[in-house]
Formats: C-alpha cells, sequence, structure tokens
C-alpha cells in the first residue's frame, strides 16, 4: 500500500515539475557521481531530478562550445519599476468591502516583505516569508492568495525550488497599483482616493 502511495505522489511532482518543453529521462551514474549530485542538489535546495537536469543542460552547453546555463531555478525578473509608495498608498486607502484598518496594515507588511525579498535577489514563496515574519504559512498562503486576486502579486511556478516538490515564486506584478485600482472599481464601484 505503501509503495502505491509513494508511486501517487511521485506521478503528482512529475506532472507539476514537467513543464512546457521538458522531457523527463533515466540517468545511469556511478556512485561517486551520484553522491557529488546529492550535494549539488542539497546545496541549491532543489530536488534531485531538477539539479540532474541543470548538470546535463550545462554539460550539453559546454559540449555545444555555447555559453552555458547558471545552475539555477530561473526567477522573475526583479521590480524595478514597481512604485512603491503608491502601492503602499493604494493599499491603505482602498477600502474593500471585507478589509478592515488590521487587514490593510498586513497586506501592506506583505507586499513589502515581497518586495524587500525579491530585491535582496531571493525568491520568496509564502513558506520562506512565513519563516522570516515567524508567521504560519497559512497565514501567507491567505494573503497571497487576496493580493493576487487583486492582480498586486504575481505567482510563478518553480518545480523544486529548495528541495520542495512545487512552490510558487511571489513578485509583486508590473501594474499592481493598477490592477488593485481596477479590483477597487470593480469590488466597490469606486476609485481608490489618495
Amino acid at each position: 500500500m505503501a509503495a502505491a502511495g509513494n508511486a501517487a505522489w511521485r506521478a503528482r511532482w512529475r506532472k507539476g515539475a514537467l513543464a512546457e518543453g521538458l522531457r523527463e529521462t533515466k540517468v545511469f551514474l556511478s556512485q561517486p557521481a551520484y553522491q557529488r549530485a546529492i550535494a549539488i542538489a542539497e546545496r541549491q535546495r532543489e530536488r534531485l531530478p531538477v539539479t540532474l537536469g541543470h548538470l546535463v543542460e550545462f554539460a550539453v552547453a559546454a559540449i555545444d562550445a555555447t555559453k552555458a546555463p547558471v545552475m539555477e531555478t530561473p526567477s522573475p525578473a526583479p521590480p524595478s519599476s514597481i512604485d512603491l509608495v503608491g502601492l503602499t498608498q493604494a493599499i491603505l486607502a482602498s477600502r474593500f468591502p471585507e478589509d478592515t484598518g488590521s487587514a490593510r496594515f498586513r497586506q501592506l507588511a506583505f507586499a513589502h516583505l515581497v518586495a524587500a525579498e525579491t530585491m535582496r535577489g531571493n525568491r520568496p514563496t509564502a513558506t520562506t516569508l512565513a519563516h522570516i515574519s515567524g508567521s504560519h504559512k497559512s497565514q501567507m498562503d491567505l494573503l497571497a492568495k487576496v493580493l493576487a486576486s487583486r492582480g498586486v502579486i504575481a505567482k510563478t511556478h518553480a518545480p523544486g525550488l529548495k528541495g520542495a516538490p512545487t512552490a510558487k515564486i511571489l513578485t509583486i506584478a508590473a501594474d499592481a497599483v493598477d490592477a488593485l485600482q481596477n479590483s477597487h472599481v470593480a469590488a466597490t464601484g469606486a476609485e481608490i482616493a489618495f
């Protein structure tokens, strides 16, 4: 019974990990190479199949004498053009029917934490933000869901990130202020008054 559950879990992980253009294959390694690959995967905080894929791509690029890809799960572009002051004003001035002043402050803190972690070069997820803030992952998931539904937060699927089967990298959407304004009009019938 445990083997069937394990197989089902692997099948779900593979389905989520195989993004467009990826193919699954088996690799035969010597014991020393296998141990080294495990060490690299642990250091990169990736699942072994993801790391092996990076290693193969790196070797193929080296053989083809092209620029080798960086061995890292791709991260979204940093939000260089994000108007963080405008976003702060928009969140605080918004009056969504289900929000309280306390909810707006939590949303603001969450957005600032996502922006700060992204600017530091990190790839924030609900789990990493929960760890940083000393909060529960479920609270981070809820805030991400609310702000994503309003167009403030963008989620990028990243299989194998930091050893997790799947993860969603959180970033501030490029058009976060406009998206929040549009969501506010749809929910309240009025624009956010700054």
